[in-house]
């Protein structure tokens, strides 16, 4: 299997994924997909089950703070 990622003069992701198995596929195939960028803030989500959770929420009103936020856009 072959992957390939790229981006274009429009800013899109491109994928490509080339698989090649002769034992399982009479010929190769491939299939491509392209992702439009966009102008989201990554924001990091903690499970409510993970220990730290308490620490994160402190950690994350402090950040909200700084940046003048009232809560966190997910």
């Amino acid at each position: 299997m072959t992957e390939r990622f790229s981006r274009n003069s429009d800013g899109q992701l491109i994928v490509e994924i080339t698989v090649e198995d002769p034992v399982a596929f009479t010929e190769s195939w491939t299939a491509r997909r392209v992702f439009d960028s966009v102008n989201w803030r990554l924001e990091e989500n903690v499970c409510v089950e993970n220990d730290l959770f308490e620490e994160f929420s402190a950690y994350e009103r402090e950040v909200l703070e700084y940046e003048g936020q009232d809560q966190a856009i997910f």
